[in-house]
């Protein structure tokens, strides 16, 4: 997929990462009201197996994502198994 916007989410530890296989933060673009971009968006969980240079495995179940800029509705969000820690974190 040529110029998309690709995240990375720990989903152990709810954030964004640089990568599969760089676990350090990652802080999204200042985006603005009308941009249009593709997102690829790969959930990622430990690698139980160890390793400093795969951190992660790449969860390859699919699922529906919508993205938006602004209040989502979460109410289907959190039925999301994977997705509750998401809904259950305090909002700041």
């Amino acid at each position: 997929m040529a110029n998309s916007l690709k995240l990375y989410v720990d989903t152990q530890n709810n954030k964004l990462v640089q990568s599969d296989t760089d676990a350090s933060d990652f802080t999204l673009p200042t985006f603005f009201q009308g941009d249009v971009l593709a997102v690829e968006l790969k959930l990622l969980e430990p690698n139980t197996t160890g390793g400093l240079t795969t951190p992660f495995n790449v969860i390859s179940t699919s699922y529906t994502v919508k993205v938006a800029i602004g209040t989502p509705d979460t109410s289907n969000l959190c039925r999301n198994r994977l997705l509750k820690k998401l809904c259950s974190q305090p909002k700041t």
